[in-house]
């Protein structure tokens, strides 16, 4: 936590004042997870700001934040900042405190994202771990998939599981897609039932100790003749795809190529049409973080960062294939953390 804080005391000048407000970077920086707390910090000081409920919660606090218990966020705000002309904000700050801000000179600053973006060891670990649960998360509901069960009872089988088995709980709502609803890449997970010859997505991921895992896979129900063979085509394409473009996953590498790369190489059987959304993005204590692997990222990768790739194709009203795996950068070649099968699996 001292080493975050005082790269943040270098950002700032006499005069200046970062406030963050939003509660993944003061997790970020506290480890603290209740629902009110801001941070203020100058290039000397740090102050948390939170209310009564929590005065129990933060004694660990005292070491690097001076603590503020408040009654009136608005007043003790005001008389924190009276003496700064410019406000250090990230783009995520919400607009009800911006205009608390507004007299003042304010700046966006990213820093947070920036450190947020390189893991640590002990992040990277839980990282893995919440990709262990998920993928033991997905072995289990692969032994629950039968005829007439509905995408919801698969959802919620896998919650309950994974909920069991030491996770948080979700790191997204799950997506179980049956049929034509794979072919939309964000599919809402409903009542559908399950028939046979039916291709299923499925894109579920875990938080373990505030971190997350992401992962999809595709499973073929009783899928048989033409219709397998036309699967099994695509899939291949799809994951030679994701190969060609997971040797741009390395260090001092702009973020945007490995997308563009997915799409060169997907371009060559006229499938570039319908690759519907970005190739990848970083995961950490939110399940989308910078960097966005996509063809505006300005941003390289750098060692320690953990990100997807998960390419995709969709045939409208027919099915959709996805592949998603979670890497971490590592010099030349990604490493890749998660070890589920990523064969087309059928049952």
């Amino acid at each position: 936590m001292i080493e975050k804080l005082e790269k943040i005391f270098n950002l700032l000048q006499k005069n200046s004042v970062f406030f963050i407000s939003d509660p993944s970077d003061i997790f970020y920086l506290t480890k603290f997870t209740g629902t009110f707390a801001k941070i203020l910090i100058t290039n000397k000081k740090a102050y948390f700001i939170t209310d009564k409920r929590y005065e129990g919660e933060i004694k660990n606090l005292n070491d690097n934040f001076e603590i503020i218990i408040t009654k009136n966020f608005k007043k003790d705000l005001n008389f924190l900042i009276k003496n700064y002309k410019k406000i250090l904000l990230s783009k995520k700050t919400l607009l009800s405190e911006y205009l608390l801000l507004k007299n003042k000179k304010i700046f966006f600053n990213e820093i947070l994202n920036e450190l947020r973006m390189i893991k640590s060891k002990e992040e990277i670990e839980k990282i893995k771990k919440a990709i262990e649960i998920a993928e033991k998360g997905f072995l289990h509901i692969l032994k629950y998939i039968k005829e007439n069960i509905t995408e919801k009872d698969i959802a919620l089988e896998f919650e309950y599981f994974i909920k069991k088995n030491e996770a948080d709980g979700l790191s997204f709502d799950s997506i179980i897609a049956f049929g034509s609803n794979s072919a939309v890449p964000h599919h809402r997970t409903d009542d559908t039932k399950l028939k046979k010859n039916t291709l299923i997505l499925i894109d579920a991921g875990v938080k373990y100790k505030a971190y997350c895992s992401d992962l999809t896979r595709v499973v073929g129900f009783g899928i048989m003749g033409s219709y397998f063979a036309e699967v099994k085509k695509y899939y291949e394409i799809l994951r030679n795809a994701r190969n060609f473009s997971l040797k741009f996953y390395k260090n001092g590498e702009f973020a945007q190529k490995p997308d563009r790369k997915a799409r060169i190489f997907l371009k060559k059987y006229n499938l570039d049409n319908v690759f519907l959304h970005s190739l990848g993005h970083g995961i950490g204590i939110d399940i989308h973080e910078p960097p966005f692997i996509n063809s505006r990222e300005k941003i390289k990768f750098n060692n320690g960062m953990v990100l997807t790739c998960e390419p995709g194709i969709y045939f409208d009203q027919k099915f959709g294939l996805r592949l998603e795996d979670d890497y971490l950068i590592n010099n030349e070649k990604p490493e890749k953390l998660s070890k589920l099968d990523e064969n087309l699996i059928i049952l």
